[in-house]
C-alpha cells in the first residue's frame, strides 16, 4: 500500500473523499489512518456527485421528486453504490431532512452495476460522481435530480445543489498523499507541482468537461486541515445514519 510504500517523494495516491475521511471513520478492518500513516500533499479536485433517476419517474425538479417518493412509500429503490460510499452519507442525509421513504437494493454494487440497474429500470435512482452520471445524462438515458457540491455545475446550470435545499453534502474531492515520513522538501517540491499542472489551462479545461473542477489547496498544512475537518464532518455525518465509527 502507499502507506507501506518508501517515504522517498517517489511514492504516491491519489486519495479521495472516501477512502481518506470517510471509510477510515465507518470501516472497522480498515488498516490506515491517514493522517498517522500519509502525509496530505494537495487537494486537486471538487468533484460533484449527481443524483439521478430513471427517465420513467414523472418528476423534473428535486421537490417534485420528494413529494413523489411521500406519496408512493416504500417503491422507490436506489442504490447508493456501495454501504460505505459517500452516496450511502449522501442519501442518508436526503432521507433524514426530507422524511422521503425509499428501499435501498443492496445487491446493486458499484457505480457501473448501479448504472447499469437504473437504465433498466431495476432501480429508479442512484448518485455517483459526475464523470459517470455526467454523459448517461448528457444522452438522455437519466434523469439529473440534484447535484451535491460546493456550487452548480456547468454543464447542468439549472440542477441546484442540495445545500440550497438544506442538506449538508459538498460532493466529493481527490488530492494527492505520500508516506508518513517524506521529507518536507519533497513534500513541498510535490506541492509546487500538482499545484503548477493542475492549473495549466489545457488540463483545467479537460477536468472542467469530465464535470468536475480544479480546486487546489493553498499548502500541504491547509490540505491537511481540510482531511481532518472532512473526517469530522464526515464521522458526525455517519453516526446521524446510523453508520458504525469506529
Amino acid at each position: 500500500t502507499a502507506a507501506a510504500a518508501p517515504p522517498d517523494g517517489h511514492s504516491m495516491l491519489m486519495g479521495t473523499i472516501g477512502n481518506m475521511a470517510l471509510i477510515p471513520n465507518t470501516m472497522e478492518t480498515y488498516k490506515i489512518e491517514p493522517l498517522r500513516d500519509l502525509i496530505p500533499v494537495i487537494q486537486i479536485t471538487e468533484t460533484p456527485d449527481i443524483l439521478v433517476a430513471h427517465p420513467s419517474l414523472p418528476v423534473s425538479t428535486f421537490e417534485a421528486l420528494i413529494e413523489y417518493v411521500k406519496a408512493n412509500p416504500g417503491k422507490i429503490r436506489y442504490s447508493p453504490i456501495d454501504p460505505y460510499s459517500i452516496h450511502r452519507i449522501e442519501f442518508e442525509e436526503i432521507i433524514r431532512v426530507t422524511g422521503a421513504e425509499m428501499i435501498w437494493n443492496q445487491e446493486i454494487l458499484g457505480s457501473g452495476g448501479a448504472m447499469e440497474a437504473l437504465a433498466s429500470g431495476e432501480i429508479e435512482l442512484t448518485m455517483s460522481t459526475a464523470p459517470y452520471t455526467l454523459p448517461l445524462v448528457q444522452k438522455g438515458v437519466v434523469k439529473p435530480m440534484i447535484v451535491s457540491a460546493t456550487k452548480r455545475l456547468s454543464q447542468l446550470p439549472e440542477i441546484p445543489t442540495l445545500q440550497e435545499v438544506g442538506i449538508d453534502a459538498r460532493g466529493s474531492w481527490m488530492g494527492i498523499f505520500v508516506p508518513s515520513g517524506t521529507p518536507e522538501p519533497a513534500v513541498n517540491r510535490l506541492f509546487e507541482a500538482f499545484q503548477t499542472a493542475a492549473n495549466l489551462p489545457e488540463n483545467r479545461q479537460q477536468i472542467q468537461a469530465l464535470g468536475m473542477w480544479v480546486h487546489t489547496s493553498e499548502s500541504p498544512a491547509a490540505f491537511r486541515d481540510f482531511v481532518k475537518s472532512e473526517t469530522e464532518r464526515l464521522a458526525e455525518a455517519a453516526k446521524r445514519a446510523g453508520i458504525y465509527v469506529r
